[in-house]
């Protein structure tokens, strides 16, 4: 089962490669978070941009950005190794409580 949350660290809002993103796509990145846990969804490109609720160029748009940036991967699969969001990307990925951080 899917993990209905996730914890997003105010790093979030200092972090340069997040900064550098519109303010558009840092919407959409977490928007991104928010749908990858969700265990009911696919993360196929035209559901994504149905629920980011954007046209498929859009969403296209921004997925490259992500991609280059390495948020994503082609699949919109959150990668690791991305500082502002690894305890973010250790919830999602399932990985047991790794204490009170």
């Amino acid at each position: 089962m899917a993990n209905q949350w996730f914890r997003l660290y105010s790093e979030f809002s200092h972090d340069p490669k997040v900064q550098m993103l519109s303010e558009v796509n840092q919407r959409r990145l977490i928007m991104l978070f928010c749908i990858r846990c969700n265990g009911n969804v696919t993360l196929q490109d035209e559901q994504v941009a149905f629920q980011l609720r954007i046209s498929m160029d859009e969403w296209l748009s921004s997925k490259a950005i992500f991609i280059d940036k390495n948020f994503i991967n082609n699949d919109n699969e959150v990668l690791i190794g991305i500082s502002v969001n690894l305890f973010l990307i250790l919830v999602l990925k399932g990985l047991p409580n790794i204490g009170n951080v």
